[in-house]
């Protein structure tokens, strides 16, 4: 990711925050299976983060 970057993080209860995947570089290729496994894992880590 570039320094100029940010990544959002996504709030499953809050829907209108964003795409984590709005604002980060991804490979040409990827897709919408590909970018919802990274979401999810993306939460499940924030979630134990929070606890």
């Amino acid at each position: 990711m570039h320094a100029n970057q940010q990544a959002n993080p996504v709030n499953s209860s809050r829907p209108n925050t964003g795409d984590l995947y709005d604002n980060i570089e991804t490979r040409p290729d990827t897709s919408e299976a590909q970018k919802e496994t990274g979401r999810n894992a993306y939460i499940e880590l924030l979630e134990s983060q929070a606890r």
